[in-house]
């Protein structure tokens, strides 16, 4: 028959019809779920679409809240659960009734209705958890990268980067207008000083092990690139053309460097 446990439901649906709600404890196990395993499927996928929306779309900030909004909802169930299941059976039962006269061609359908209702409410049921383990997985991978870039703002790395970087850009765009002496002292005073910050304080960050992993990536190109600093300086200070050479294809290599961790940090939140 439609209806399992048929003592149990019997004595729950004569209270029921009494005007008295009997809770139903089986939804504080697995909240609207059990709506999915009873058949009930419009209810189960209501609950889903609230799941949903509390879990992805209320920020992280208002923990308490979703809590309090799953709590409720779940309460609700357990208190209304039996009531909801009356009704759902009798329409079913009734529906029946109007199809056909013969009480075992009812049952049939019935049966038949029961295990299709379940079998849709479970693969319902699976794809959702599918849903939340990737959305866990996706969640996951956005807090490495967003802690990740965090540990940027945390040591202020950007700026001292910025400033090496907008200087010796000038230099490169406007070189007839300095001479090696101005090159040398933007090189030793402001360029190469604020690249040592950059190398001292990418080196400090606070990484789960993947992140470091490519973190190290990260860090080789801006060795690379407080490399070739030093070695251009050095080469106009020694008026070594081949030196300054040098250290202009070592920033080929920490320019390849770059790009590298950009995709590796790109593969990280796929």
């Amino acid at each position: 028959m439609f209806i399992s446990k048929s003592k149990y439901h019997k004595k729950n649906w004569t209270s029921y019809e009494k005007g008295k709600d009997k809770s139903n404890w089986a939804p504080f196990l697995v909240g609207g779920f059990w709506f999915l395993f009873n058949g009930m499927l419009l209810y189960g996928s209501l609950y889903i679409l609230i799941l949903l929306g509390v879990v992805f779309f209320v920020p992280d900030s208002m923990e308490i809240l979703l809590k309090a909004i799953m709590t409720a909802i779940n309460g609700l169930i357990i208190y209304k659960g039996n009531s909801l299941y009356y009704k759902f059976i009798n329409s079913k039962i009734e529906r029946a009734m109007i199809f056909t006269d013969d009480q075992d061609e009812r049952i049939k359908i019935l049966r038949r209705e029961k295990l299709r209702n379940r079998v849709i409410g479970t693969i319902v049921s699976l794809l959702f958890f599918a849903l939340i383990i990737w959305g866990s997985i996706y969640t996951y991978e956005n807090q490495q990268i967003d802690q990740y870039l965090g540990e940027f703002d945390r040591l202020e790395v950007t700026k001292h980067e910025e400033k090496a970087n907008e200087l010796f850009n000038e230099i490169l765009e406007n070189s007839s207008e300095y001479s090696d002496n101005q090159v040398l002292d933007m090189l030793n005073e402001t360029i190469i000083p604020n690249q040592e910050e950059v190398v001292s304080r990418i080196r400090k960050f606070e990484l789960d092990e993947e992140t470091r992993q490519i973190h190290k990536v990260y860090i080789e190109a801006e060795e690379l690139e407080l490399e070739a600093f030093t070695t251009i300086r050095n080469g106009i200070e020694q008026n070594n053309s081949r030196m300054v050479k040098t250290g202009f294809e070592t920033f080929n290599n920490a320019y390849e460097k770059f790009s590298e961790f950009e995709s590796l940090l790109d593969s990280l939140g796929e």
